[in-house]
């Protein structure tokens, strides 16, 4: 619901993509989990953090899809 709500919002501002999911997916596995600390809070923080790489990858990967769709 989520992800498909932000792909539809986004689907002319932004480019999508798997490659971009995994590079931004990343970028926010990292900030979740080194910059905001998450690390301190064991292995919830480890799975928080990996559940927000795997939600980025796929609302990018949604917004490709689209993106196929409406062309």
């Amino acid at each position: 619901m989520y992800i498909d709500a932000w792909s539809s919002q986004n689907i002319d501002k932004k480019s999508g993509g798997m490659f971009i999911g995994v590079i931004r997916g990343f970028w926010a596995f990292f900030k979740m989990y080194i910059l905001k600390l998450g690390f301190l809070d064991g292995q919830i923080g480890l799975t928080l953090a990996f559940l927000r790489y795997e939600t980025t990858v796929m609302k990018y990967v949604d917004l490709k899809i689209k993106k196929k769709i409406i062309q």
